[in-house]
């Protein structure tokens, strides 16, 4: 078992599939306990059941800046959509602790995106090696599902792209695209609003080594 672990989380997206959320955790091992442990609580009925990834309308922002007013093309045919937190995860050593380790803490993180749409004409189209080309960054918008409680929209402001390669999918051509999420102004986020509240994880959060006294708040 592990103490003082942190981790890091990436959102796969796949056609007609819940977006599954694969969790990596970092912690200091330690002696496992043989104890009898109290029995887990039963699944609630009546819970929630993960939305399909369908529907799934990726909004490209022809402006950078992300204004409201800002025209969006929404026509993207891609097959293949992940999200990475790219979390780096430290071990603190401590000199003190009966294993070497105090804990784990989250230094740093770099968001991207990657998917692969097809290749159309750039000039009647979103055009992918323009955004790459000019370095600078664009409005990214898509949500999945729609009912209360059972919605998520994610938001990256300030996307630069970073990658843009000729890809193949069934013989027909795509543009293989990996995008960083550099935050700008507004920050990226992934938000859950089932009822007014929000989970909300940005670009920009370092966590202190001493998770007592964190400098910003991390949300694994």
């Amino acid at each position: 078992q592990m103490k003082g672990a942190r981790g890091n989380v990436e959102f796969v997206f796949a056609s007609g599939d819940r977006c599954i959320m694969q969790f990596t955790f970092t912690g200091a091992m330690t002696e496992f306990n043989d104890a009898v442990l109290p029995p887990l609580p039963n699944a609630t009925a009546g819970a929630e059941i993960p939305p399909s990834v369908v529907g799934l309308s990726l909004s490209l922002g022809q402006s950078g800046a992300g204004d409201a007013n800002a025209a969006y093309d929404t026509g993207t045919v891609f097959s293949t959509f992940s999200l990475n937190m790219n979390n780096e995860v430290v071990l603190r050593d401590s000199l003190s602790d009966p294993v070497g380790y105090e804990s784990s803490y989250i230094s740093s993180r770099n968001i991207q995106l990657t998917f692969n749409p097809d290749a159309r004409d750039q000039s009647t189209s979103y055009d992918f090696w323009q955004a790459l080309m000019s370095g600078g960054t664009t409005h990214m918008e898509w949500e999945l599902g729609t009912a209360a409680g059972n919605h998520l929209r994610f938001r990256m402001p300030c996307a630069q792209f970073d990658q843009v390669g000729d890809g193949n999918r069934d013989n027909v051509m795509t543009f293989d695209s990996t995008v960083t999420a550099t935050g700008g102004n507004n920050g990226s986020s992934v938000t859950e609003d089932p009822d007014g509240g929000a989970l909300v994880l940005t670009s920009t959060v370092l966590e202190a080594p001493d998770a007592d006294s964190p400098r910003s708040q991390s949300y694994l």
